[in-house]
Parts: C-alpha cells; sequence; structure tokens
C-alpha cells in the first residue's frame, strides 16, 4: 500500500516514506481512536465534575476537528 504525492500525482511505495508520511497525517487520529473512550470517560467523569468532562470532551472535538481540516 502507497500514498499519492499531491506536488506530481506520482505514486510512493518506499515502506520509509508511506510511514512518515502515515505518522505526519493520520497517526494522532489513528491512535486516539484505539483508546477505549467510553472506559476513560467513566473513569473521568467519578473524579471531577461533570463541566469540566463536558469541556475537555469538548476541547478534544475541537483539536480532532481542525487536525482532520488541516489534513
Amino acid at each position: 500500500m502507497g500514498f499519492i504525492k499531491e506536488e506530481d500525482q506520482v505514486p510512493v511505495l518506499d515502506p520509509q516514506l508511506i510511514r512518515n508520511n502515515f505518522i505526519k497525517s493520520w497517526f494522532v487520529l489513528d491512535l486516539l481512536a484505539a483508546f477505549p473512550a467510553d472506559s476513560i470517560i467513566v473513569v473521568v467523569v467519578s473524579h471531577i465534575q461533570l463541566a469540566a468532562v463536558r469541556r475537555i470532551l469538548r476541547s478534544v472535538c475541537v483539536v480532532v476537528l481542525l487536525f482532520l481540516i488541516t489534513h
């Protein structure tokens, strides 16, 4: 599997370049998706006030949306 370079529309199949492209683009989002969000929320809610949890979740959503928009 590879990717297409945006500059010249050339397919890239070099594993090192593929890895670097993935780390710079989708790695953070994939890493966040791998965490069991429901378990984390239950633990956080039991220790923090609900309003603070809402602010944290809203901030995380904004960060994810900004990441998606810029990549």
